[in-house]
């Protein structure tokens, strides 16, 4: 089936189905109720708590269902997903098997799922070979900001992006230091970030120990 010629097996669009609703109903995953715990303490409270704002206007336009909320962060993830690999051209037996392989557990997990789409289908727009290449520039960086907003630890994958294109550039030598560097640049940025973010909890807290229009639950969950 993953032979280019092949016409049996799975395409595109029973690629997309499956995996969506193997990602709506997905029950195999600890943050699927997580997430239900979340979003009805969103909807009761009517306010945002953990998540970034995008996902509460997700929340406020998914009818009060948990169902519907969850097909519109993860089912769009996904839908960019199966695009991408439209633009890139990659075969879609040999993409459903490198998603199940590799991604079918993370891809349902987590809301960043959404933001890495973005990214991913930016960079796949920038170095696609068309001939509207100043209109795909334009949307492959327009993409890659938009990434930003949907998870607050994006700027540390879009920089790792970035060092990796560069790395591809630099030759064999430059390949072969990044790939040994790659771990420890990918720790550094991790660490960074997982302070920066516990610092910026303390932060609200502390305003909402003071009254700075916000609520803090006492469950590390800040609105």
């Amino acid at each position: 089936q993953i032979k280019a010629p092949s016409n049996k097996g799975i395409g595109y669009f029973g690629f997309l189905v499956l995996s969506i609703i193997y990602a709506v109903f997905a029950f195999t995953t600890g943050d699927f109720f997580h997430y239900y715990w979340l979003y009805d303490k969103i909807v009761y409270a009517d306010k945002m708590f953990h998540i970034e704002p995008i996902y509460k206007w997700f929340i406020d336009n998914s009818f009060n269902n948990y169902y519907v909320w969850r097909l519109l962060v993860w089912g769009i993830a996904l839908a960019l997903l199966i695009y991408i690999c439209k633009v890139l051209r990659v075969n879609a037996k040999f993409a459903c098997l490198i998603y199940v392989l590799v991604l079918l557990y993370y891809a349902i997990e987590l809301r960043q799922s959404l933001a890495f789409g973005l990214l991913y289908l930016g960079w796949a727009f920038l170095l696609r070979q068309c001939e509207r290449k100043k209109i795909d520039y334009v949307i492959g960086l327009l993409l890659i900001v938009c990434s930003f907003f949907f998870h607050k630890s994006m700027y540390m994958y879009i920089i790792v992006s970035i060092i990796a294109y560069w790395a591809s550039k630099g030759g064999r030598k430059v390949y072969i230091v990044s790939l040994v560097l790659f771990p420890f640049i990918y720790f550094s940025l991790y660490f960074f970030a997982s302070k920066f973010l516990f610092y910026m909890e303390k932060i609200l807290v502390s305003a909402c120990l003071l009254g700075i229009n916000c609520k803090y639950d006492g469950s590390n969950n800040i609105n």
